[in-house]
């Protein structure tokens, strides 16, 4: 039997869905030598055998990319102690199904460590007994005291909050201090620092292990609000994790046009739209629903998000009626630009409906971005297509974040105030706000030396003549100050009639020039 140099398998039907079948020849990985039995291996899509060919024909192709002829996985994801979640992070628009079959393949349990789960179990029986006593905490291992502080705070935070919490808390900090083996009366700084040295030696960046030390710090500062210890150890080390800046990448206005034009009339529009015209985050732009529209009065209102988080080991899509600050949640104009792909939307959403029928999802119809069965794009996925439209059509690289940074560029190119970028673009504070102003300095200057040339062009003729002119310039229908659509409809009132007040002091002055005369100080 001949056995070809790659994964072969094909799509079968079962029970009305899609499953794949592949064709694995497991070897002796020592002596390269195969038996010449085939053996089969059935994956479930979770995808109904309707309409839904070509998607499992797609997954096929990925599995066949990560699984090898000899039935085990690529270097790539063998090497990986969490391969699935590898996978999942790679090929974000895999099915959970798929994934749950891939762990069940590959034998990776969804087992946590028994001693994070006994660590896990006691920390909910002290919720019964209001804790422990003072001592008994001083003796507690550190890492078991960890499990107990975030069983205790993740009630009051928010979903997405807590599993990333959970992933530092169950992940290296407590599989390193339990190892360590000390309690958090023996805790010292030196032994805080090592973990972070650890951490950098693994590869990560010095903004995730700054995750880690807020962690860490926040736990032992309870202890030391409660006079359990003396002091907080983590204020204590000599080097602590800092934050680097992110020097953001943004496209300017021809190079956002572009990528619009590429995406338009398919289901990456609209997160692009949202993203680069309104400055949305990814979640705000997953959130939108057509009940947040108010075509009447021509608003939109973000409100509503949608974040994608590990729950209970599984990664799911949480929808929330919240934003991530106060100033978040506003309402915003709706351009003409938005009406028209919200309708080629709805266009594209009634031929996939009439098309797929029963199997069109309906639960996710109030929402704009959805995929092509009628379900809300995942944030992973818009993420991840994002870049691979990028790479495909040669665009520059940019993430799909910095779509929020681009509609802030391109309003600083074209003269808007920062005090109206700020609300425009909801931040919390200015300061936020300032970090575009260096975008405008080649502008600034330009316009300011524009300025400075009339000056010292007209000082010949008179003394007097440079300011009445520089206040002709600048009250005039083509000046700058009038180029800027002001958000403040009564500073725009109020700077008109200031205009209308100054046009006929101009016409006066202009005249007595032409006539030769010179104004009166009067």
């Amino acid at each position: 039997m001949m056995i070809t140099d790659i994964l072969t398998g094909c799509i079968k039907k079962q029970h009305k869905l899609f499953y794949l079948q592949i064709n694995t020849y497991p070897q002796d990985l020592e002596n390269e030598i195969g038996d010449g039995k085939r053996r089969r291996k059935w994956i479930a899509t979770g995808l109904p055998e309707r309409g839904n060919k070509t998607q499992a024909e797609h997954i096929l192709s990925i599995i066949t990319t990560i699984i090898q002829k000899d039935g085990s996985l690529v270097p790539k994801y063998a090497t990986s102690t969490r391969p699935v979640d590898k996978i999942a992070y790679d090929y974000p628009d895999l099915p959970e199904a798929t994934l749950t079959s891939l762990k069940k393949y590959i034998g990776e349990l969804p087992e946590i460590n028994p001693d994070l789960k006994q660590a896990i179990l006691s920390a909910n029986q002290a919720f019964t007994a209001d804790g422990e006593t003072h001592e008994e905490i001083r003796e507690m291992l550190f890492c078991n005291y960890m499990v107990q502080w975030l069983e205790r705070l993740e009630p009051t935070l928010a979903p997405v909050t807590a599993a990333g919490y959970r992933i530092y808390v169950h992940g290296r900090i407590f599989e390193y201090f339990s190892a360590l083996g000390v309690t958090v009366a023996n805790l010292k700084p030196g032994h805080i620092e090592d973990f972070y040295r650890f951490l950098h030696k693994e590869g990560l960046a010095a903004n995730t292990v700054t995750k880690y030390h807020n962690n860490i710090r926040k736990s032992l500062h309870t202890l030391y609000k409660k006079q359990i210890i003396p002091n907080n150890p983590a204020d204590l080390i000599d080097n602590r994790p800092e934050r680097t800046g992110y020097d953001a990448k943004h496209y300017d206005e021809d190079e956002f046009n572009e990528y619009l034009a590429i995406v338009r009339d398919t289901k990456m529009e609209l997160p692009v739209l949202l993203g680069g015209l309104y400055g949305l985050r990814r979640s705000e732009a997953l959130g939108l629903k057509h009940s947040a529209i108010n075509y009447k009065q021509g608003l939109i209102t973000i409100q509503h998000t949608a974040t994608q988080a590990k729950v209970n080991g599984t990664l799911q899509v949480i929808r929330a009626d919240r934003t991530k600050n106060k100033s978040s949640k506003q309402s915003m104009p709706l351009l003409s630009q938005l009406i028209d792909a919200i309708e080629r939307s709805k266009e594209r959403q009634a031929h996939y409906q009439k098309k797929l029928g029963k199997l069109y999802c309906v639960k996710d119809k109030d929402y704009l971005c959805l995929d092509e069965y009628g379900r809300l794009l995942k944030p992973n996925y818009v993420s991840y297509r994002h870049k691979e439209i990028l790479d495909y059509h040669g665009l520059r690289h940019i993430r799909y974040h910095d779509l929020r940074h681009s509609a802030a560029t391109i309003l600083i190119a074209h003269g808007v105030p920062l005090e109206y970028i700020q609300k425009f673009m909801r931040h919390a504070t200015i300061d936020m706000t300032q970090r575009y102003a260096h975008l405008n300095v080649n502008k600034v200057m330009e316009e300011t030396a524009f300025v400075i040339s009339n000056l010292i062009k007209n000082e010949k003729k008179s003394e007097k003549s440079p300011m009445k002119n520089l206040m002709s310039n600048i009250f005039s229908a083509d000046s700058p100050v009038f180029l800027i659509r002001c958000a403040d409809d009564k500073i725009y009132s109020k700077l008109n009639r200031l205009q209308k007040q100054r046009k006929p002091l101009i016409e006066r002055l202009s005249s007595m020039r032409l006539k030769g005369l010179e104004p009166s100080p009067d």
